[in-house]
């Protein structure tokens, strides 16, 4: 199996160095497979802007994109959001890669 999209989901508790190992074995993963995009979803994590947030976003350098909600009640609302975001994404690269003529992967997607 060959990943085409990877989502790292966290929920409530994150650390630097979490965010960092994480974003090491993403950039080990697309090495291997350049057409592979890894993204991080972070889920009330109870960071503040003003506190380490900052810091998470510095440390998530490999990662293609850092999706975050917040709040202590994730409702309906809030989910089918971040799973429309989230499929927007795998849709989007999907495309992308269809149209991309150096991987050459549009018969078999």
């Amino acid at each position: 199996m060959i990943p085409l999209v990877i989502f790292e989901i966290k929920f409530e508790q994150v650390t630097t160095h979490q965010v960092r190992v994480y974003s090491e074995i993403a950039r080990m993963i697309k090495s291997i497979f350049p057409f592979c995009i890894y993204n991080f979803v972070l889920i009330n994590i109870g960071m503040t802007k003003s506190k380490n947030v900052d810091r998470v976003y510095m440390a998530s350098k490999n990662f293609d994109k850092v999706l975050y909600e917040s709040g202590y009640a994730i409702d309906n609302e809030i989910q089918n959001q971040l799973v429309d975001k989230m499929y927007n994404i795998i849709e989007e690269h999907l495309k992308y890669l269809q149209t991309e003529e150096y991987f050459r992967l549009n018969g078999f997607i």
